[in-house]
């Protein structure tokens, strides 16, 4: 199945992002961290992009109709966008949000503050 191939994009984009995610958090790279929620916002576009292709296959081509949603359902699970946005604003949390105490600029470390934790790196 060819749109399996647009998936599978979106996947390797998904993997990279992830192993960047834990470089920054391993070795404090602020910049390489702030570079997460675009390179998140390109991984959106490419689940619209494929939600559009995989939608117009299933008018084309009802036979494999549950193939398509399944790969639908795999793409947004990658992307995220199915369930944290929407979850995330009906549910309140019953704990306050972490927020930025400081940024040291010579090391490019955060360091956060949480009323629960303290403070922590």
């Amino acid at each position: 199945m060819p749109e399996a191939q647009l998936v599978e994009e979106m996947y390797d984009h998904t993997l990279v992002m992830l192993k960047d995610s834990l470089v920054c958090f391993e070795y404090e790279d602020v910049d390489l961290a702030l570079t997460l929620k675009s390179r998140d916002r390109i991984l959106d576009e490419m689940n619209a992009f494929t939600s559009d292709k995989l939608i117009e296959r299933m008018a084309q081509d009802r036979e494999h109709l549950r193939s398509y949603l399944n790969l639908m359902f795999v793409g947004r699970d990658l992307s995220g966008s199915a369930i944290t946005p929407r979850t995330s604003a009906r549910m309140p949390s019953t704990r306050p949000p972490l927020k930025i105490f400081a940024i040291n600029p010579c090391k490019r470390r955060i360091v956060w503050n949480s009323p629960s934790a303290g403070v922590r790196p």
